[in-house]
């Protein structure tokens, strides 16, 4: 079901890149990944990431949230629980705020079971994990509460969020910094224009013992195209100050 999903995904991709007569090459380097990157996303034998995700719908302004949903839909329904990923938990809930809320309503109240094995056992909650365990997802019963998570990708929307509510109380920035410890993170920086600094001298990457976070950083005004591009609300408070 993964892979067929996907494959209706890269054909609605290659429909419409040729629909706005672009190249391979070409959409690759609007996005910012390699051509052979498109390729393997056309062919369903690769998924783009949430940072992916947006500059997508930022060049083909038609791949329309049904597509990604199908494509990122419902993974497995089996027993009492349902996987998503976030991208299908966010249209379920109908908005990424609304999903927000909905992983907060949990955060400090992880169901506890009544009787033993009312939500399965331990290694089917591992299962679950298994399927999205690279871009986070949701776990739901089969009447889609929300009973678990675990996201990486909520954190860019959240970002944004975040320059947004600073913005409108006159707080600008001319530059942005970050301090990446995940591979997630860096493609989404990579994908945002940002440009690697240094290692970080003390800060570590959990999944590689031994290995430096890095220090990404993005000037506004000199690199903010792509950035702002993802947030045409944000672009305009900053571009009505001269900003951008």
């Amino acid at each position: 079901m993964i892979r067929a999903n996907w494959k209706r995904f890269g054909d609605e991709l290659r429909r419409l890149r040729l629909a706005q007569g672009l190249q391979q090459d070409e959409l690759a380097r609007q996005v910012g990944v390699s051509p052979r990157t498109v390729g393997r996303w056309e062919n369903g034998k690769s998924q783009p990431n949430a940072g992916n995700i947006i500059s997508l719908k930022r060049v083909l302004n038609y791949l329309s949230d049904e597509t990604i949903f199908e494509a990122f839909g419902i993974i497995r329904a089996k027993g009492k629980y349902r996987a998503y990923s976030l991208a299908s938990a966010k249209a379920l809930c109908g908005s990424y705020k609304k999903l927000d809320a909905e992983l907060g309503r949990i955060e400090d109240e992880f169901p506890v079971p009544t009787v033993p094995g009312e939500y399965g056992t331990e290694e089917k909650w591992i299962e679950l994990l298994e399927l999205c365990a690279d871009s986070g997802g949701v776990v739901a019963l089969t009447n889609d509460e929300i009973v678990g998570y675990w996201t990486r990708t909520l954190i860019l929307q959240d970002f944004f969020d975040f320059l947004r509510e600073v913005a409108e109380s006159e707080i600008y920035f001319d530059k942005i910094v970050a301090n990446i410890t995940g591979v997630e993170a860096r493609q989404i920086c990579e994908n945002l224009n940002f440009r690697k600094i240094i290692d970080h001298p003390i800060h570590k990457y959990p999944e590689h013992v031994g290995r430096a976070s890095e220090i990404f950083e993005m000037d506004v005004k000199k690199d903010g195209e792509r950035f702002f591009a993802s947030d045409k609300e944000l672009s305009k408070l900053y571009s009505n100050r001269g900003l951008y």
